[in-house]
Parts: structure tokens; sequence; C-alpha cells
């Protein structure tokens, strides 16, 4: 799943994974900064930024933005 920081929207992961596939998105690499884990028992909280850039149907985008994750022994994707 990703979150449009430009509007706020949730685009599902199905959709994200068809929209790379076809090119119609393209990400530059991404620059993580900042970033900080911090451990609580099994369970990690991940923080940071990133500098995004690509093409939408071939115009530019640039996007910063803050991140979190919980990673969890139960997690879904943590097998």
């Amino acid at each position: 799943m990703l979150i449009d920081v430009f509007q706020g929207a949730e685009i599902p992961r199905t959709a994200l994974l068809e929209l790379i596939a076809s090119s119609q998105l393209r990400f530059e690499p991404v620059t993580p900064m900042d970033v900080q884990v911090r451990r609580h028992g099994t369970t990690s909280i991940v923080t940071g930024r990133t500098d995004m850039r690509g093409q939408f149907d071939g115009t530019p985008f640039s996007a910063a933005s803050a991140q979190g994750t919980i990673i969890a022994p139960d997690s879904p994707g943590t097998e």
C-alpha cells in the first residue's frame, strides 16, 4: 500500500504493482533519511523520512514524506 502524499488517498498494493509493471509509474532510487529503530521487546518501530522522485504518466514528481512502520512477530509478512 502507498499513501498519495499529494491527495492523501490510499493506493492499494495490487493497483500500485500494476502501475509499476505497466511503467505508468516509475520511481528513481528512494533516499532514506533520519532512520531510527526503537525496540520494545519483540516489536520494533522504524521511523524516518524519504525523498522520492519519479514519473507518473511521463510527468516528473518529487515528494518528501515521513514514515513509520511497526514490525511485530505476528505481523503479516514477517514469517
